[in-house]
């Protein structure tokens, strides 16, 4: 498979390495899109270069993640191409998990729906939904383990199989990106599958502009259904 990173923040570079690191998978490329002119692209070459099967691409702030997103397809050289973000947490298994549900469905792409949130601010994990709304054991049960459609799915959690671009690609935007892909992935019924929840978390950190998505993570933290505070959250969302 290949593997979409888009980073245009320097100080996550060693999340991505933690990452990349941790990942068990036997054959994956990883393209890193570097889209920032603010950081020296060789730190990151430096930093990588040694872990996996992995490319670097340069693109300016005037490129939008909708670009670089596309512009990674056309350099990915396996059939299931996936979206990674560079600020989040991903398991040993994520990507196996994600595979995996291809073997068992009809699915052209798979994601991670109800999924788990950590909130840095107040060391709290919780699980949420992919949209806007509050999280219910009655919402949960319509993103998990079941076909879904329109946004909803993680954008950090996408695999998707390569036949998909062909009909739709990613809009040229910085801001919901992936909620308009999958809008139109689910005009034209390609299917969408929402896998289990584990082997991944959306970090959600103190400083709203760390986001793309740039909402006050108060809004996100009454949305979410708290599982612990504090002490480490890895057991509960492992497997």
């Amino acid at each position: 498979m290949s593997i979409i990173l888009p980073t245009s923040k320097p100080k996550y570079l060693q999340n991505i390495y933690a990452n990349l690191q941790r990942i068990h998978y036997p054959k994956v490329e990883y393209i890193v899109i570097i889209n920032t002119s603010r950081a020296r692209p060789e730190i990151y070459y430096e930093k990588l270069k040694d872990l996996a099967e992995i490319r670097f691409l340069v693109l300016n702030e005037s490129y939008t993640l909708g670009d670089c997103l596309n512009y990674g397809i056309d350099m990915a050289k396996y059939d299931y191409i996936g979206k990674m973000d560079d600020d989040d947490y991903y398991g040993a298994f994520f990507l196996e998990d994600l595979m995996l549900a291809f073997q068992y469905t009809n699915a052209q792409i798979v994601g991670k729906g109800v999924h788990f949130v950590y909130f840095e601010s107040n060391f709290a994990l919780g699980i949420r939904l992919p949209i806007a709304v509050p999280y219910s054991l009655e919402e949960g049960v319509f993103f998990e383990n079941r076909y879904t459609r329109g946004p909803s799915l993680s954008g950090g959690t996408f695999m998707i199989k390569r036949e998909v671009f062909g009909k739709v690609r990613f809009p040229p935007v910085n801001l919901g990106e992936d909620v308009k892909f999958l809008q139109e992935c689910t005009r034209r019924n390609i299917l969408i599958y929402g896998a289990d929840r584990y082997n991944y978390v959306y970090m959600r950190h103190g400083d709203r502009m760390d986001h793309t998505w740039s909402v006050n993570s108060d809004f996100v933290y009454r949305q979410a259904h708290i599982l612990q505070q504090g002490g480490d959250f890895l057991p509960m969302i492992t497997v």
